[in-house]
């Protein structure tokens, strides 16, 4: 994320327009969102003002860039609760033959018509936007994916670029999740773990920009976990031969590129800001 600090001010400029075009140009058009003032898609102001409403997250996304870690802001359609698509839809809008060709593994995702999901709500059960027990207010989710080289639980390398919590069962990592949680929210910075629809948008981005695919395994850990047979299992995506899989993890085991993926959302005011 490119960001540039304004001389002699107290206070830092991020400029995201290269990561926001990406995304209002090349991924959500690919999904079927190719005009984005149409589809009601905050506008590049607003997500800059959402950032730097935060106090602190600004100058924390700088100290990062210049450790060289990449964030990535992406803008995904909401998934699940009031205001979300299905599950079923955002994966058929990134891949329209995921599920005819075996890339969806039903007994945790459901179907493509929508059905068959094991969380109650079906596939727009609040679980899958992450947010609560109400849900994203917010047709939109505007966030910072963080590219942290270096597990935060572990302080060792890490697997991939913002692949956490690696080596541990999933609720190990849900433990880890909630203790970094714990000490940003102490410097007002808020992290949830990825969605469904930050997986999906983040691979269509990579894909229009004919860039290599995103290592290891991303587990779903804020899912609960649902018995497949005699195993308890959680959702996970991950790369499959060229394309995105939708896939199960088993919550007990240990495997050193299966973890997690955390995020910074960024708050969007309602105000009417000219593009």
């Amino acid at each position: 994320m490119a960001i540039a600090g304004e001389i002699l001010q107290p206070r830092f400029k991020l400029d995201i327009a290269d990561h926001y075009r990406i995304m209002v140009e090349g991924a959500l058009p690919s999904m079927g969102w190719p005009n984005p003032e149409e589809a009601k898609v905050p506008a590049l102001e607003q997500v800059q003002a959402g950032i730097e409403a935060i106090g602190p997250l600004a100058g924390w996304l700088l100290a990062r860039a210049g450790q060289g870690i990449k964030d990535q802001l992406v803008i995904a359609r909401t998934v699940g609760g009031k205001n979300g698509i299905g599950v079923a839809d955002t994966i058929q809008r990134l891949d329209p033959k995921a599920c005819a060709y075996g890339y969806v593994w039903g007994v945790l995702w459901g179907n493509a018509d929508g059905s068959g999901s094991p969380y109650k709500g079906g596939d727009k059960a609040t679980v899958h936007d992450n947010a609560g027990l109400k849900g994203l207010k917010s047709m939109w989710d505007v966030a910072v994916l963080l590219g942290d080289k270096i597990d935060p639980a572990t302080g060792r390398k890490a697997y991939t670029d913002g692949l956490a919590y690696t080596g541990k069962t999933v609720p190990e990592q849900f433990d880890a999740f909630n203790a970094e949680a714990k000490a940003l929210a102490k410097r007002g910075i808020t992290i949830v773990t990825a969605t469904v629809g930050h997986m999906a948008v983040d691979f269509a981005s990579l894909r229009e920009q004919s860039k290599p695919q995103r290592a290891g395994v991303t587990r779903s850990i804020h899912y609960p976990a649902q018995s497949v047979g005699s195993l308890s299992c959680v959702p996970c995506v991950g790369p499959d031969v060229g394309r995105l899989g939708f896939g199960d993890s088993v919550a007990d085991d240990v495997w050193f590129d299966i973890g997690a993926r955390r995020l910074v959302r960024v708050p969007i005011t309602a105000l009417k800001l000219k593009r």
